[in-house]
């Protein structure tokens, strides 16, 4: 599909995946006005390929996205370390889906610091804070 002016328009799950994220994480960024979209007369969202890559290519910052990050507050200790972040609060921190952190921890972009008895990931607040650094997702100095 194409607008009017012949940009060529990404379905939710194109676009998802040209931004390695979930679909959830599209939507929330609809929500919060950092991507626009097309709804079609069927009430599908579609968005400018444009709009994509300028957040693929880190060039989003301009436009607002990781504009802030949000203050996570420690769980309460269950004999982990207190400085530690589970996914749910590293997903609040950069406003994506807590699958997508886990995503990025397989694809081995952010290092995950423990792994629990349980299985649950724990990661490093430095580590998040240096993840979103390098890859746009922390508000740039002097913002």
């Amino acid at each position: 599909m194409t607008t009017d002016n012949g940009a060529r328009l990404l379905t939710t799950g194109e676009a998802a995946a040209i931004l390695g994220v979930t679909d959830s994480t599209i939507k929330r960024w609809v929500r919060g006005g950092r991507l626009a979209c097309v709804v079609t007369p069927g009430g599908h969202r579609r968005y400018r390929s444009g709009d994509v890559e300028r957040l693929r290519s880190g060039q989003d910052r301009a436009f607002g996205l990781g504009a802030t990050l949000r203050p996570v507050h420690p769980a309460p200790n269950r004999g982990m370390d207190r400085r530690l972040l589970g996914a749910n609060q590293v997903a609040a921190m950069l406003d994506v889906a807590p699958k997508t952190v886990s995503r990025w921890s397989d694809q081995g972009y952010l290092r995950t610091a423990v792994t629990t008895a349980g299985g649950h990931r724990r990661w490093r607040p430095t580590d998040v804070q240096r993840f979103a650094e390098t890859y746009g997702l922390a508000p740039e100095a002097g913002a």
